[in-house]
């Protein structure tokens, strides 16, 4: 028997216990959004939709049951391609049925033989996987949106640890991609125009909360958290990331990873020419 039929048994059978809760931060995975392809008639269109994942544990396996709803049916997903957060990893696996605008997506990290590195991510985004979808040329316009579901064979979205004894579902943020839908002449590109830090949700918050922005461009992005005297205690995230919308999550810790006292906070996003702070309140 193959080492992948191996495993989509062994997940199998695991799938019928019941999934701890994640003993610390939510770990979470999500499917990329804010995404634009222009309306292409009468030809083949290609799209990748990355996968991230942000975690606080050890991740020795998963499950990831995957689900694009499609208004014709004429935008499917073709293959999935695996990045370097799973180039250790003994297997990783997938099948997709696009009947039924489905995929099964596993991965383990140690079957035997020498130990393999569980992912961890020190709660940074990191990309997992790239999802590409294929856009037949008949295909009308349309929003195609991307999320997790529960299969009856595997169960729902799952985490394993390197304990093999303890599970979780993790926290799954949905994506989607826009097919030629709302977009005039001035506006041919489907991303933001300008750059917009949100105010964190939720907010106050205890003990983590989530923080979202868009930018128009790529490049480098720092988010950083200050305390009221403008002391920095926490870098979020700080390198490149891809035009769109982006969410990251704080769980009230400063860089050591040791959790900070009550009170209110600044993030601040800088991205290119682009600074701008928001206060939130940690509430404990």
């Amino acid at each position: 028997m193959k080492v992948s039929a191996v495993i989509f048994l062994m997940v199998s059978v695991l799938a019928v216990s019941v999934y701890a809760v994640d003993p610390g931060v939510p770990d979470t995975v999500i499917y990329q959004s804010g995404i634009y392809v222009p309306y292409n008639p009468g030809n083949w269109s290609r799209v990748v939709v990355e996968v991230y994942f942000v975690t606080d544990d050890s991740v020795s396996d998963f499950t990831l049951p995957t689900l694009w709803r499609s208004a014709d049916d004429l935008i499917y997903l073709d293959s999935i391609l695996w990045r370097e957060a799973f180039s250790g990893w003994d297997d990783t696996w997938y099948r997709i049925s696009q009947d039924s605008n489905f995929a099964s997506i596993i991965g383990w990290s140690d079957l035997g033989g020498p130990d393999n590195p569980p992912l961890y991510t020190g709660l940074q985004r990191v990309v997992g996987m790239e999802l590409i979808f294929k856009i037949r040329p008949t295909a009308a316009r349309q929003i195609v949106t991307i999320d997790t579901t529960r299969d009856q064979r595997t169960g729902s979205a799952n985490f394993g640890m390197p304990d093999g004894a303890n599970s979780f579902t993790p926290r799954i943020v949905a994506g989607s991609f826009n097919y030629g839908v709302g977009t005039g002449i001035d506006d041919i590109s489907g991303l933001p125009n300008d750059y917009i830090l949100k105010q964190n949700f939720p907010n106050p918050f205890n003990p983590t909360t989530n923080i979202e922005f868009s930018i128009p461009q790529s490049g480098h992005v720092s988010l950083e958290v200050f305390n009221l005297l403008g002391q920095k205690i926490n870098t979020i995230f700080s390198g490149v990331l891809g035009a769109g919308a982006h969410t990251f999550s704080w769980n009230g810790t400063d860089d050591s990873g040791k959790p900070v006292p009550s009170g209110a906070y600044f993030y601040r996003l800088s991205a290119g020419d682009f600074v701008q702070a928001k206060e939130m309140m940690l509430l404990k």
